[in-house]
């Protein structure tokens, strides 16, 4: 693992596109964040900001670090969801409205009723949720998992991790997780970069 260098610009901007591209619709604009991100002189890259800011919150004696994050992401720095603290702390907005019948639809009645007591509207509300979290609720089985993952997917939304993920059992265990990132997913098929996470 290295820096970037500024020939790995436009590649590093295509792969940022093609990892959040569908997260709040269809669309994308973090790889352009990035352009901008690195003409400021207070840049600083990969998780060393995340990494220095846990140091820096511990030294000067604070008991939590609290952000709106993706559920799915961030448990590799040891962060969890607020719902395990407090089922009381107010959820991200989502940005996109796209009808979640587009999703229950496809589901057994036990799956649909879990949408409705939770409260679930659009897909996009969706990406503040782990599938751990899916799994908890009554109605939601490895089988209703495939079709949410299958509709997430086909509106340009991220699939959700499954806890028999490798990356999620060991982040579970505390043990420090590489960088993976999704490149592309076609015909059912994901494929992942995966990189050795430092310390910096």
């Amino acid at each position: 693992m290295r820096l970037e260098h500024p020939e790995d610009y436009r590649a590093v901007e295509n792969l940022t596109d093609e990892a959040f591209w569908g997260f709040t619709g269809p669309t994308c604009d973090e790889h352009y964040l990035v352009h901008l991100l690195r003409r400021v002189p207070a840049f600083v890259p990969g998780s060393a900001l995340m990494r220095h800011s846990m140091r820096e919150a511990r030294q000067l004696g604070y008991g939590a670090i609290v952000f709106y994050g993706h559920p799915d992401y961030y448990p590799r720095f040891g962060f969890r969801s607020a719902n395990a603290f407090d089922r009381t702390f107010p959820h991200k907005e989502p940005v996109s409205m796209i009808p979640i019948d587009v999703l229950t639809g496809r589901l057994q009645p036990a799956a649909r009723k879990a949408f409705a007591e939770h409260n679930i509207t659009t897909p996009a509300w969706l990406n503040r949720l782990s599938g751990r979290e899916l799994l908890e609720w009554d109605g939601i089985d490895a089988q209703a998992m495939a079709i949410i993952n299958e509709a997430l997917r086909e509106h340009g939304y991220a699939a959700k991790l499954l806890p028999s993920s490798p990356v999620l059992q060991l982040a579970g265990m505390g043990v420090r997780i590489p960088v993976v990132t999704p490149i592309r997913v076609k015909d059912g098929i994901s494929v992942y970069r995966v990189e050795p996470e430092g310390d910096s």
